[in-house]
């Protein structure tokens, strides 16, 4: 049990306690970090990067994700641009409903 609490104790003071103390220390610093350093860890969102740094920071970013995505995936974005809004990314917050919304990919 204290084992448990001792790993758990690392993680908060490695995660939300290092986080806490770069955005008291540089605000726009700290959002670099997660963007550059920490994107898939922390499950960052693209709009709140876009809307701190600007969108220009997020482009490649923005078009490395949509070329990942599978031929299926590709193909619910075209039916997104037509008017579906069958699954659940085309309803909520999500990386790729921005890029898709903002027009970031080719």
């Amino acid at each position: 049990m204290l084992e448990t609490k001792n790993i758990l104790e690392k993680r908060f003071r490695d995660t939300a306690m290092d986080l806490v103390k770069r955005f008291d220390e540089d605000y726009n610093a700290a959002i670099r970090y997660l963007f550059f350093e920490g994107f898939e860890k922390y499950n960052v969102y693209l709009d709140f990067v876009a809307d701190n740094l600007g969108q220009e920071i997020i482009k490649d970013k923005a078009q490395q994700i949509y070329e990942g995505l599978s031929d299926e995936c590709k193909e619910q974005v075209i039916q997104y641009q037509n008017g579906a809004r069958n699954k659940s990314w085309m309803l909520n917050r999500c990386n790729l409903k921005y890029i898709v919304d903002n027009n970031l990919f080719h």
